[in-house]
């Protein structure tokens, strides 16, 4: 079984959108390649198919609220 995974580059907002343009086109080519795709599967993992600023803001908005969750019915606290 795999899961997807969100490979995340964190950059400042006013870093130029034509390099993030290019760094991302660069980062999808690499995840293309079959022994890249084969070490994601070999841990049990599968890159995420989308890549755009949009997507990865909703999967961040999607992962608080989920673990928002856990810590509300856990409990947890932070030492």
């Amino acid at each position: 079984m795999t899961e997807n995974i969100a490979l995340q580059i964190w950059i400042a907002r006013q870093f130029p959108k034509a390099r993030v343009a290019k760094l991302n086109g660069e980062v999808m080519r690499a995840l293309k390649q079959p022994a890249v795709l084969q070490w994601f599967m070999d841990v049990g993992r599968e890159p995420a198919p989308e890549n755009s600023r949009e997507w990865f803001a909703d999967y961040i908005k999607r992962d608080i609220v989920k673990w928002a969750q856990v810590v509300k019915e856990t409990w947890a606290k932070v030492d």
